[in-house]
């Protein structure tokens, strides 16, 4: 199996056209659901 033109594949197709679109929406789904300045996460204790 050659990887390397497996991925110059994917590479060529998102960057141009269609695929670029898709890239794109993939990238703001992204941003929208896991934003970079959410606050940390707190442990929450449970009962014993």
């Amino acid at each position: 199996m050659d990887f390397d033109a497996l991925l110059n594949q994917a590479t060529n197709f998102s960057s141009e056209g269609i695929g670029s679109f898709l890239a794109d929406i993939g990238r703001i789904l992204y941003n929208l659901l896991y934003p970079a300045n959410s606050d940390p996460a707190i442990p929450v204790e449970t009962p014993r």
